[in-house]
């Protein structure tokens, strides 16, 4: 489909601008898809699929009451190979951008969002509310003038966001919270490379994978935070968060500090830099001081 506008001078507006409920290799060109509940809706039922999907070429998905773009599916049904380029996301401050909502029992594999604008949300620009949403990549573009810029629930893995603008910008200002990561045993997150200024808050993450990585990103990584660390029972293991740090040991009376599972000293009085998920061991017969500082 291409070039093809929807739009509804009235308050009374439609249901969606474009809907997929089953199909193959849909692609959208250059549409416009404007007002409505939905801008774009993939909702797919119990037995069905919606696969390679591709919105590409300044298709603009704006107004809607809900969201721009809105995906979900009932029972077994499957929704594979989302690819969106060089679009438009937006409710003028009504509802959310990008949402990759609930999923029964299907799957729900493969979204990618490339150098996409998703701004001027009351929500989120990209929200991902379910677990079994897996690799979500997402590179470049912009998200700003949201509630939330970046949104994953508990749970949710495997996303990758690199080389993106989740604040001010294009004239735009930031957003409320530039990225929210909840509380949960979200895992293999990548946060990378992405210019986070001009937010209120930059970035609150309370996964708990062990593989997940938040480097690279300028307002955020570049803000060094320190707090001391609680050394327990002789040998004591801290291993890093998502995030680089460095790792500074003083005092006491130390015979090894391991690093990654190599000895690295054999006495107290050191600095070592972890890299994200690294770890540091620490014997002793007299316990150190061990502060951190997450860059």
């Amino acid at each position: 489909m291409s070039f093809v506008t929807v739009a509804n001078d009235t308050s009374d507006h439609h249901y969606a601008g474009a809907r997929l409920k089953s199909g193959t290799a849909t692609t959208f060109v250059g549409c416009q898809f404007l007002q409505g509940l939905f801008s774009m809706l993939i909702d797919v039922e119990d037995g069905d699929s919606v696969l390679n999907t591709t919105i590409t070429a300044k298709c603009y998905l704006d107004s809607a009451s809900q969201a721009a773009l809105w995906c979900t599916a009932t029972g077994s049904g499957n929704i594979a190979r989302i690819m969106a380029s060089s679009s438009w996301f937006s409710t003028a401050g009504q509802g959310e951008g990008i949402v990759l909502a609930s999923m029964g029992t299907g799957a729900s594999d493969g979204v990618e969002i490339d150098g996409c604008e998703l701004v001027l949300n009351s929500g989120s620009g990209l929200k991902l509310t379910d677990a079994k949403w897996k690799n979500t990549r997402v590179n470049g573009g912009v998200a700003a003038g949201n509630n939330i810029g970046v949104e994953l629930a508990a749970g949710v893995s495997d996303v990758s966001v690199r080389n993106m603008t989740i604040g001010a910008s294009d004239g735009f200002a930031g957003n409320s919270n530039g990225m929210f990561i909840a509380a949960g045993a979200g895992d293999r997150i990548e946060i990378q490379n992405n210019t986070m200024r001009g937010n209120t808050s930059t970035t609150i993450n309370s996964a708990t994978g062990l593989n997940n990585r938040i480097e690279g990103n300028a307002g955020y990584n570049d803000t060094p935070v320190g707090s001391s660390i609680a050394v327990g029972a002789s040998p004591f293991t801290h291993r890093a968060g998502p995030s680089p740090e460095t790792i500074y040991i003083s005092g006491g009376t130390v015979s090894a500090i391991v690093v990654a599972g190599v000895t690295a000293f054999t006495n107290t009085g050191h600095t070592v830099e972890l890299a994200p998920n690294e770890t540091v061991q620490v014997t002793y017969s007299s316990a150190p001081f061990m502060n951190r500082v997450r860059h």
